[in-house]
């Protein structure tokens, strides 16, 4: 794979000179210099970004579920009756 580079220069007297860069660092003067706000090296930009997202997904929840609770459904009741079985006289008689 070929990496993107940058090519720099910078007058030296009344000579310019030439340098390069990676793609990720900029031209300083006379020498390469890495971003400050890089959004890769931000690892904790991502890491809120994404708390912030669940943060949200959580609260609309949370918040459609107390504007529209689901229907409460009538179950019918149960009537537990106990019925006794009838005496088999048969069998005592042989």
């Amino acid at each position: 794979c070929t990496e993107a580079k940058k090519h720099c220069w910078y007058f030296e007297g009344l000579y310019p000179t030439y340098y390069i860069c990676r793609s990720y660092e900029d031209c300083c003067g006379s020498r390469c210099c890495v971003r400050a706000l890089s959004i890769q090296r931000l690892w904790y930009f991502w890491f809120l970004l994404m708390m912030g997202v669940l943060f949200c997904c959580g609260a609309g929840f949370f918040i459609r579920r107390r504007m529209y609770p689901p229907p409460l459904v009538e179950e019918p009741t149960f009537n537990v009756s106990y019925t006794r079985q009838p005496a088999n006289t048969a069998s005592g008689q042989r």
